[in-house]
């Protein structure tokens, strides 16, 4: 993998860390770790189309016709449980996506104040295996990377896995700037063997 330069903004800060949802009995909190700097659109929808990006018009796009991102993960209540569904990017992570490199934002402290500390979820949902849906499944301590949620099942569509085993098989020319999952940053949680 060939790591981004840094961005001149490293450190990046949410003014709202945390919106909640009542639907039925269920509580959904989207808990917010980082605004991404335009202009992803290039890497992320090479193809959209000028018109395609004016539909997008104001809540997605800027003035200037990049795309307007964040990342984030919801967490659910329900039925006295405590799910986390997609872990976001993670701090200090090596990634190909200038975006996403050794990123120090306050995601940590969002699920703490939601809830979800690594003592209070029962359960890690992640919809694919993308550096941006599993980043803080690891936490770097003391120089080494160890589950951030410890002792909690970590679930993923089984495609995936195979799919992100692969890539870490293939080498550094494999990742391209959407994935990175695969390394020593996700592998504590699998190799505690919490991970289906």
């Amino acid at each position: 993998m060939t790591v981004a330069p840094p961005l001149k903004q490293r450190t990046l800060r949410w003014r709202r860390p945390t919106r909640s949802w009542q639907i039925g009995d269920v509580v959904v909190h989207r808990i917010d770790e980082a605004i991404l700097p335009p202009p992803p659109a290039t890497w992320l929808l090479p193809d959209v189309t000028p018109e395609q990006a004016a539909e997008l018009a104001p809540t997605f796009r800027h003035d200037d016709g990049s795309l307007r991102l964040a990342t984030h993960s919801f967490a659910v209540e329900s039925e006295g449980r405590r799910i986390l569904v997609d872990t976001a990017v993670g701090n200090h992570k090596q990634r190909a996506n200038p975006a996403w490199h050794d990123l120090d934002t306050d995601w940590f402290a969002h699920a703490e104040a939601a809830g979800f500390g690594p003592g209070a979820v029962d359960l890690v949902v992640m919809t694919h295996v993308h550096a941006d849906h599993v980043g803080w499944n690891t936490t770097l301590v003391d120089g080494a990377w160890v589950p951030t949620f410890p002792g909690v099942r970590h679930l993923a569509p089984a495609a995936e896995w195979v799919l992100d085993v692969g890539r870490a098989r293939a080498g550094p020319g494999a990742d391209d700037r959407r994935l990175g999952a695969a390394g020593p940053r996700r592998r504590p949680a699998r190799h505690a063997g919490r991970s289906r």
